[in-house]
């Protein structure tokens, strides 16, 4: 056989190694990571909890069972609950291969809603190195209460009996009994209505005239006979518009001596069923002239204050506008006029200062 010959035999038995080789890629290995090597694997029998419905303040503990499918030690490295109301309890930090492991959940609800929760699992699963555990349902009231405030917007003249109903209702297995309400403020008149004994009630909230300007916020308590909620407290809110307002209440001007005259303006509302009538406008400082000009017929009125070229108002000085009305409660309306004359002192002197250093 000739040399060249020996050396073609020769090619052609490694070309068709090289070819059988590609033609036949080896079998993947059970518990092995993408590069070959033996690894840890994570199967959790279920990544979702789904409770149905629990009572504000009920625990609710979990257990999510896994199982290492890998070939090597599975180590859980943290658990991480992403809100304060769920913890996780003592997790199995290493799990051999084939066996199982646990992560204890406890979840806290403290308020009525649909709950959608997440706990992250981070292991050493090179294809799941971090694992979204879910845990969803409703959480409900021992005792709803709707609404859990009481509002009235009224105005302080002639304002009728406004009466607002809450509805009480006990989701709790045994029954419930509530006493008769306790109010802080004789502005609410409160009854308790038995609607079905043990478990359903209204409440209700009437705002008594005659009613001073303000905010009444008062807090109505009704003992109960349960021990997990020995007492249920609903809020009587009350927003009180005085007869008349002015807005703004206050006419404020820039720092004087005014550079240039200014002209302010002030919306002036009657809050009364009955028509208003205004009148007598006058200012108690010269140069400042008042005028009243009535937009919506007994409603609303627009006040302007025009204030000359360097006005001024001295510290200290009660500077208002007088506007007479015929309200019985309200004859005379005030809008106090101030300015700001500490910032026009430093102003001044900034100026001053300024100044010198430029000569």
């Amino acid at each position: 056989m000739t040399a060249s010959r020996l050396k073609l035999i020769v090619v052609v038995i490694c070309s068709a190694g090289l070819i059988a080789g590609r033609a036949q890629p080896a079998a993947s290995i059970p518990g092995t990571d993408a590069s070959g090597a033996n690894g840890a694997r994570i199967e959790f029998d279920s990544t979702n909890l789904d409770f149905g419905s629990a009572a504000m303040g009920q625990v609710i503990v979990h257990n999510f069972i896994f199982t290492n499918t890998g070939s090597r030690v599975l180590e859980i490295q943290d658990v991480r609950p992403t809100c304060g109301c769920t913890i996780a309890g003592k997790w199995s930090r290493q799990v051999d291969p084939g066996k199982t492991g646990v992560v204890p959940i406890r979840f806290t609800p403290y308020k009525a809603e649909d709950v959608s929760k997440t706990v992250i699992v981070e292991c050493n699963d090179s294809a799941r190195t971090n694992v979204v555990l879910q845990i969803r349902g409703t959480i409900y009231e021992l005792v709803e209460i709707k609404p859990a405030y009481v509002m009235f917007n009224v105005s302080a003249a002639g304002h009728t009996n406004q009466t607002r109903v809450v509805h009480i209702v006990n989701h709790m297995d045994q029954p419930l009994a509530l006493s008769n309400p306790e109010g802080a403020d004789r502005s609410f008149q409160t009854s308790l209505k038995t609607i079905k004994p043990g478990n359903e009630y209204e409440l209700q909230v009437t705002l008594v005239p005659p009613s001073k300007s303000g905010t009444i916020t008062v807090p109505i308590t009704l003992k109960t006979s349960s021990t997990n909620l020995p007492a249920i407290t609903i809020t009587g809110v009350a927003a009180v518009q005085a007869p008349i307002t002015a807005s703004p209440s206050e006419i404020t001007l820039a720092p004087g001596p005014l550079r240039s005259g200014v002209q302010s303006r002030v919306t002036i509302q009657n809050n009364c069923s009955k028509p208003l009538s205004l009148s007598g406008t006058t200012v108690n400082i010269p140069g400042v002239v008042a005028k009243l000009r009535e937009i919506q017929p007994g409603r609303q009125f627009v006040l302007t204050a025009d204030f000359p070229t360097g006005f001024l108002l001295q510290n200290g000085a009660g500077v208002q506008v007088r506007i007479q009305t015929d309200n019985p409660e309200v004859p005379i309306l005030t809008v106090p006029i101030s300015q700001n004359q500490r910032l026009a002192t430093k102003l001044n002197a900034t100026e001053n200062d300024s100044n010198e250093r430029d000569k």
